[in-house]
Formats: structure tokens, sequence, C-alpha cells
């Protein structure tokens, strides 16, 4: 009796099957993982596609099977929505859609390339990039009624992804797709139209965000994100086709700095993830600012440093005003003001020309108007200030006995000279000096 009750009243085994929850939650994972595979396969297939990896036929026939496949990944998508009813899948196969569209463009714009170019740079085109169209006639049809399926296509995914945007993100999408078709590969031309349309994606996407009623899902983030596919699809050829030059550094460092600088503002409280951000943020400004300066036609080294000061102090003030880490900004501050206006103090000191004397001077001045202009952002500028003493005091001292030398004035004026400078450097030292003092 004692035996059974214990038997009855036994604690159930600790190797329990696992519960149908448990079963579900490894479900979605295998299912997901599959989704995954999946995704990546199919993209891959474009990839390679677009590689000229599918040699059967000319280049007209091998892009008919490329949008058959966008039309064929639409389709799939509708089958699991209407006849299996599940719609994790078919939102799988529509996103895909959407990319298998921008690849639609990148082809028909290689292409429309191969009829009519505007910078002659068809005869540098590798081969497995080459896409010839051998009759105009026949792409003309192939290529309006393509467009026409691609902005169904699109319509009905956003529809899925973004209901309540989904006709002006619509047309936005596809008109930034269009780049793609604009027959020019030069540096500067692509440049110029990439960064006009990320500017234009970044416009809508802000615009986007605040229509009412529009819930900012992953799915929706991702609907937006896609403005910037074309633009960026339009830079990485570029990078693999040509030469990067100066252009083209200038183009892709300003763009970076400009994703951190949106990425830094949506962070509030100062972390590990902000400073690594700030920093990195730092040195693409520098790299910029370099790739810029690159630029400006028969300028000297003396020129070329002011330049260089002028922008890397906008982009420092830029960068701490629109920062919350004050011990980051402290370092942007005191790193620039001290390599700039003693790297151009030595160049002054080297060099026997008046340039870079007042190279040196203006260096000077503007880390003071930097420091002056962010000294409620920044608290610790005391290598800053430290920094803009010794540049004023150097490049002046340097700047006037260089003048004295060039001038060779008598005795008497020299006398005149040096007691007119020594009030004004009072007056300034009175004026600034007392502040600069003050908030060391």
């Amino acid at each position: 009796m004692n035996n059974t009750l214990n038997e009855s009243t036994s604690p159930l085994p600790t190797e329990a099957s696992p519960s149908m929850l448990e079963k579900f939650k490894q479900l979605c994972t295998v299912t997901q993982l599959m989704r995954i595979g999946g995704a990546c396969a199919v993209m891959l297939s474009m990839s390679l596609f677009m590689l000229k990896g599918w040699s059967e036929g000319n280049d007209l026939s091998r892009y008919l099977k490329l949008l058959a496949q966008t039309g064929l990944l639409t389709g799939v998508g509708l089958a699991l929505t209407f006849i299996v009813k599940e719609t994790k899948g078919a939102r799988v196969f529509f996103g895909l859609s959407l990319f298998s569209v921008v690849a639609n463009f990148t082809i028909l714009g290689a292409l429309t390339y191969s009829m009519t170019q505007w910078d002659g740079g068809l005869v540098d085109y590798p081969s497995m990039m080459k896409w010839v169209v051998i009759d105009p006639v026949t792409f003309t049809p192939v290529f309006f009624g393509a467009f026409a399926l691609l902005a169904m296509v699109t319509r009905f995914s956003f529809a899925i992804f973004a209901r309540r945007i989904a006709g002006p993100l619509t047309v936005g999408f596809l008109l930034s797709c269009s780049i793609l078709l604009i027959p020019v590969r030069s540096s500067l031309a692509v440049c110029l139209i990439a960064t006009a349309t990320v500017f234009a994606a970044l416009w809508l996407i802000k615009r986007f965000s605040r229509v009412t009623n529009f819930v900012l899902t992953r799915e929706s983030k991702a609907a937006l994100g896609l403005l910037l596919l074309p633009p960026s699809i339009m830079l990485i050829r570029a990078l693999s086709l040509y030469q990067i030059d100066a252009v083209m550094v200038s183009c892709l460092t300003g763009l970076v700095y400009l994703s951190l600088r949106l990425w830094i503002r949506q962070l509030e409280a100062p972390n590990t993830l902000s400073k690594t951000l700030q920093i990195t943020q730092y040195v693409t400004s520098l790299a910029f600012t370099a790739a810029l300066i690159e630029l400006i036609p028969y300028a000297g080294f003396a020129l070329e440093s002011l330049a260089f000061a002028a922008v890397l102090y906008l982009l420092v003030y830029d960068q701490i005003k629109g920062s919350h880490d004050a011990s980051a900004n402290a370092w942007i501050l005191n790193v620039s003001v001290f390599l700039l206006v003693f790297s151009c103090l030595w160049s002054a000191l080297i060099h026997p020309s008046l340039l870079p004397k007042f190279t040196s001077l203006f260096a000077a001045i503007g880390g003071f108007v930097l420091t002056q202009a962010t000294r409620n952002c920044v608290a610790m500028n005391q290598i800053a200030n430290l920094s803009v003493r010794a540049g004023l005091i150097g490049s002046t001292v340097l700047l006037v006995t260089r003048l004295l030398a060039v001038v060779n004035l008598s005795n008497w004026m020299l006398i005149g000279l040096l007691g007119v400078t020594l009030i004004i450097a009072a007056s300034l030292y009175e004026r600034f000096g007392l502040r600069l003092s003050r908030h060391s």
C-alpha cells in the first residue's frame, strides 16, 4: 500500500520531453534560418547573373531571364499569401522582388549605356560587366515593358510593407532607381548624382517618417532604407570599374560622415558606442578634408594648409554641436586645435616665405574662434586654449620679423612700428586674452 502510494506521488522524471512551446520555438528558429539561407541564395543568384553567369543567348535574352525571375518571386509570394496562407515566407519573397527591381534597373542601365554614352567610357569597361544591345528597335519595347512591370511589382510590394505611404514611396523608389539608367560613368558625374540622390532619399525618409498613423516597424524601416540602395550600387559600380580618385574619395567620405552624423544625433546618452562613432566620424572628417583639399587646382602648400584648417574647423564645430558626449567633444577639440596650430606654426618656422606666417596666424585665430564657439559644449579645453596662445604669439613674432626683413625700414620707422604693434597686441590681449584665461 505504501509502495503504491509512494510510486503514485513520486516526482516526474527530470528528463521530460520538450513541451509544445519549446518545439514551436525550435521550429521558428529553423524556419527563420531556412528563410535567411534561401534569401541569400536568391540574392547570390542575382549577383552572379549581373556578372554574366548565365551565358546562354544574347544580352537581351539574358535580361529577360532576370525579369522573369522578378515576376516569379512576386508570384511565389502571392501563392504563399492566398493559397498556403503563410505570410512570413511571402514577405521574404516580396522583399526579394524589391531587391530584384534594383538589379533590373542596373542591367537596364548597362544595356542603355551600350547604345548611348555621355562620357565615352565604354572602351574602359571590363568584359564581364559589359552588356550590349544588338538591335535597338527590339530593345525599346522591352525597356518600356520592363519599366511598367517593375513599377507594378514595386507598388504591390510596398503596399505589403508600408501601406500608408505605398504610393509616394513607390514614386520615390522608382526615381531613385532611375539614376542607374543615366548613361554616365565618370567619377565626378557619378558622385554628384549619387550624392544628390542620397540627400533626396534622406529628405523623403524624414518626411515619410512623420506621416500621420504611419508606424515605423522593422519592415517599414527596411522599405524606407531601400531608397538608398540605388545610389549605393551606383557608387559601388564606379569603384569596381574605375580608378579611385580624389573626387570619389571625397564623395564617399562625405556620405560616410553624413551617415555617422545622423546616427550620432539619435544617441542621447553617452556610452562606448557614441565614443566609437564620434572617433570614427572625426577620422572620416580628416579623410574628407584631405580629399577635398586635393581638388583645389594650383594651390601651394600654404593655401592648402589654410583651406584644410578652415574646413576641418567647420567639421569639428558641426560634430561637437551635434554630440552629447562631453569627454569625446573635449578630445576632438583639443586634438584638432593642437595639431592644426602647431603644424602651421612649424611650417611658418621652417619656410622663409611670408604666406606660411599668415597661414599660421589664421590657424591660431580659427582655433580661438572655435574654442569660443564651443565653450558651452566643452568644459575641458585647456590644451586648445594653450595652443591658441602659443600660436598667436609665435605666428605674430614670425610674421613681424619677416615683415621687417622684407620691408627693411629705417630705425625710427622700426621703433614706431614696434610701438604700434605693442599697443594693438595689448588691446587684443585685454579683449580676448583674459577670456582665454578664465576658460583655461
